[in-house]
């Protein structure tokens, strides 16, 4: 599955820049070439390992694009949720799609768009104490992501046992993966060529840890996106558990940090940017940042040296 799944990824990533970008001009036409072009080569790959219904509707998405390409349709707010919901539908079997209420299905759509992972799990519980186990299983799963549905069943041949079905969103992958495709796109925006890499996203913390940090690596992310890397590089997020402590970095081997900046990077306001664009300019994101890990009883530190890179640093209390 993994190259579905890269070409999944790239699909998504492509489908956010062309949100982020959605107006006509030669940089929407390109993104829509490079798009029709994945979609395509998705098509193809989903065919060949027999996966028909994702097959069938890249091949759909495949038709809504050329309609695009060609002129026959305009890129507008409709066009854009038609091209967002075309594939995560049959992302998923269709005996688990077919048993989902109407707001679990809405749900599932939503987190499939928002890049989170979707896994199932199987439990099987004695009947005797099936209400206890079964109820910090759910408050375990809740914790460290989003439970969709659950569908409990007994099977006659045991008649003992109660099992469950699951369908559960992830956690902090979510909120690590949608980091990556926002500094994608913003990368895409200012015409860099930038490599993302993430270390960490398999480990298991609480939810409202991921919420909390959510913003404040977003707005790194764009910060490194934008003054970090230059030309072309490297953006590393690492997310770890050191004994009582939740680590999240985010590196470049960009250009670096000027030493005389290093004390006012926090402050409100401050900028290097020379002008306003989509993703800086405007004095606000670092002092957001460092505000919004002090009040949870964390702290953020910088090392950086010119030519070679920088590293925000993010530490919380677990």
């Amino acid at each position: 599955m993994s190259d579905l799944e890269d070409k999944l990824e790239q699909i998504q990533t492509a489908l956010a820049e062309l949100r982020a970008t959605s107006s006509d001009g030669p940089a929407t036409r390109k993104q829509l070439d490079s798009l029709f072009r994945q979609v395509h080569s998705l098509k193809a790959v989903a065919a060949a390992d027999g996966f028909t219904d994702l097959s069938r509707a890249a091949h759909e998405l495949e038709n809504v694009l050329h309609s695009l390409r060609t002129g026959e349709s305009t890129l507008d707010d409709c066009v854009l949720e038609q091209l967002t919901e075309t594939l995560p539908r049959d992302l998923v079997p269709d005996e688990i799609w077919n048993s989902l209420k109407p707001h679990e299905k809405h749900v599932l759509q939503q987190s499939i768009r928002e890049g989170a992972n979707i896994f199932v799990v199987n439990a099987s519980f004695d009947v005797a104490d099936f209400d206890q186990e079964f109820r910090k299983l759910k408050e375990k799963l809740s914790s460290e992501g989003e439970v969709i549905s659950v569908a409990p069943r007994v099977e006659s041949e045991r008649p003992d046992k109660i099992e469950f079905r699951i369908l559960c969103a992830g956690g902090g992958s979510n909120v690590l993966q949608r980091t990556v495709r926002a500094g994608q796109a913003a990368a895409a925006r200012v015409g860099k060529d930038i490599e993302f890499e993430v270390n960490g996203a398999d480990i298991s913390l609480d939810k409202s840890f991921w919420q909390l940090i959510a913003d404040p690596l977003l707005h790194l992310v764009r910060n490194a996106v934008n003054h970090g890397i230059e030309h072309r590089g490297k953006i590393t997020i690492t997310a770890e558990k050191l004994s009582d402590q939740l680590k999240i970095s985010v590196t470049d081997d960009g250009r670096g940090i000027d030493p005389k900046l290093i004390s006012r990077i926090f402050e409100p306001d401050f900028s290097t940017a020379s002008e306003v664009s989509e993703i800086a300019g405007r004095g606000v994101g670092l002092d957001i940042v460092k505000t919004t890990i002090e009040q949870h009883g964390g702290s953020v530190k910088i090392q950086s040296e010119l030519g070679k890179g920088s590293t925000f640093s993010i530490t919380l209390p677990l």
